[in-house]
């Protein structure tokens, strides 16, 4: 798993084996598209999980995207990242307890509709981004599907349309989204290309099997932004 995570270019200094079982899902696609999942949520061990030194996993970067995933370690990281001015962008799956504290540390809260019906429940969207908005984060973006994607920085709203492609298999398609919004961000794009550039490359990423043979390369997403825009 370390070898695999190096070779696609990922910084693995900071994996530490645990002795759990590691949560895990088993996804079958059919010719059609759809897809059954198999999840099991893992065993932890009864020591504690191993400590995580912000600042030393914070060395170098430019952004810092938090899942959620392990509560405390991201809110102490978000902290630092805010306090060095390092933008932090929360990627909401689920609902957990505590969350709110590292929503509010967010200045890019990116979340699907279902969570975002759960966190803050209206009956337009615009009205629960604005709601979502108020937690704290300074832009957020709920995405849809099909549908593509719509987004709140302060009073102005971003509808971005789905880039519309030959389904395979959208296991990956979230993190595809999480990691292009974030380049684009880091770009200095503006809200909507970043969203554009996220939507497509998440759409992309939907036409091969698994989560790491869809990944595409800028030129591909670009070019499909082009393919709209003629």
């Amino acid at each position: 798993m370390r070898s695999e995570l190096a070779e696609a270019g990922i910084d693995v200094a900071e994996l530490r084996p645990w002795g759990a079982v590691s949560p895990c899902s088993v996804i079958t696609v059919d010719r059609a598209g759809h897809r059954l999942l198999l999840d099991h949520e893992g065993i932890e061990p009864a020591e504690p999980p191993p400590t995580l030194d912000p600042a030393s996993t914070l060395g170098g970067a430019s952004a810092l995207l938090c899942d959620g995933s392990w509560l405390e370690a991201q809110v102490a990281a978000a902290r630092l990242a805010r306090a060095r001015d390092i933008p932090v962008i929360v990627d909401i799956s689920e609902v957990a307890t505590g969350i709110a504290e590292l929503i509010a540390l967010a200045d890019v809260l990116i979340t699907s509709e279902r969570v975002a019906a759960e966190l803050a429940p209206r009956a337009d969207l615009p009205s629960a981004l604005a709601e979502l908005a108020e937690l704290g984060p300074r832009v957020v973006i709920v995405t849809l599907g099909e549908a593509g994607s719509i987004g709140l920085h302060g009073e102005t709203l971003v509808e971005c349309p789905a880039f519309p492609v030959d389904v395979v298999d959208t296991t990956g398609a979230g993190a595809v989204f999480h990691g292009a919004f974030a380049a684009g961000l880091l770009s200095e794009l503006p809200l909507a290309r970043c969203m554009e550039l996220a939507g497509a490359a998440a759409a992309l990423s939907c036409q091969a099997l698994g989560p790491w043979d869809g990944i595409p390369r800028r030129d591909e997403v670009l070019g499909l932004i082009r393919a709209r825009t003629t």
